[in-house]
């Protein structure tokens, strides 16, 4: 098994995606392993400060599993052999609402307590 699939305690796979009103709120999701059971998401005012999370707003993530060994085809689960010994992953989104126009944000989500993106 590649170490590149294996998902762990820190957040991987950050993804910002569409979301119906692009210029008022930002939706985001990210991978975890199986034992980050809830997790956070984090956005402030992008600055120079070094302290991000002092102004920082935190919106608790939505979880839900991925079992990477099958996959679902019209509502009936088909094995995946390729991913055989993978196991179950996390995926977690949230979504920050109520931004300004035209203003930079800076944004971190968190895996584990205390292993946060960049």
């Amino acid at each position: 098994m590649p170490p590149w699939q294996q998902a762990s305690l820190w957040p991987d796979r950050i993804i910002q995606n569409l979301s119906p009103d692009p210029t008022r709120e930002i939706s985001i999701n990210w991978r975890t392993d199986s034992n980050v059971l809830s997790t956070i998401a984090q956005i402030a005012l992008a600055t120079a400060d070094a302290r991000f999370d002092a102004q920082a707003e935190t919106v608790t993530a939505s979880t839900e599993p991925l079992y990477l060994n099958t996959a679902m085809v019209d509502g009936v689960a088909m094995s995946a052999p390729d991913n055989f010994g993978l196991g179950v992953v996390h995926y977690h989104s949230a979504v920050f609402n109520g931004l300004e126009p035209d203003t930079l944000y800076a944004y971190r989500v968190q895996g584990a307590e205390g292993a946060w993106s960049e």
